[in-house]
């Protein structure tokens, strides 16, 4: 079990919610995304066409079941020469949620910072990463992450901006992602 100590470290993590804000862009029904630059110098040759949440099986899933993992099927146009692979491949995951004491507006959950620059191939995408039009599942497993999810506020509107580094050609592309999320 976890001490107070522990619990009070957690909840410091955690920015607190404020009055309900209701359900930014569509989210109260349907998952909203878009393609953001990425994050360094050069933008890759790569176009996000789509972003859906998907359960083990595959099928559409709405709203995003946040306790063990998030699933994405994002259709993408690589073209990229070099397909992007190993430890210089890399992805950076920020979760944000919607509402908090600063009123209606998007606020870092700090607590999910170990998800910054991580190994891509490691953490859930496709490696080496595919070249030209494809479907690629992308999986972010969140289960150590389980006590903090459980302090996050129920279908609720969550923001995850997943950005993809080649260390080797410095280039990246990136997406954000708004839904529904259940924590319970």
């Amino acid at each position: 079990s976890m001490t107070f100590t522990a619990v009070l470290l957690l909840l410091s993590l955690i920015p607190l919610a404020a009055a309900d804000c209701g359900f930014p862009n569509g989210t109260d029904a349907k998952l909203h995304w878009w393609q953001v630059p990425g994050s360094s110098t050069f933008a890759a040759a790569t176009t996000v066409l789509d972003v859906r949440a998907v359960d083990s099986s595959g099928a559409d899933v709405y709203p995003l079941p946040l306790p063990d993992s998030i699933a994405l099927r994002v259709t993408i146009s690589n073209s990229e020469t070099v397909s992007w692979n190993g430890d210089n491949f890399r992805l950076s995951l920020k979760v944000s949620q919607y509402g908090s004491l600063d009123g209606c507006a998007w606020t870092d959950v700090s607590a999910f910072d170990t998800l910054i620059d991580t190994p891509a191939c490691e953490n859930g995408v496709p490696c080496p990463f595919p070249l030209g039009d494809t479907q690629i599942t992308i999986r972010t497993d969140l289960s150590s992450f389980k006590p903090v999810i459980n302090l996050l506020k129920n279908d609720s509107p969550y923001q995850f901006v997943y950005n993809f580094v080649d260390l080797n050609s410095n280039r990246s592309f990136a997406f954000s992602l708004q839904a529904r999320a259940l924590t319970k």
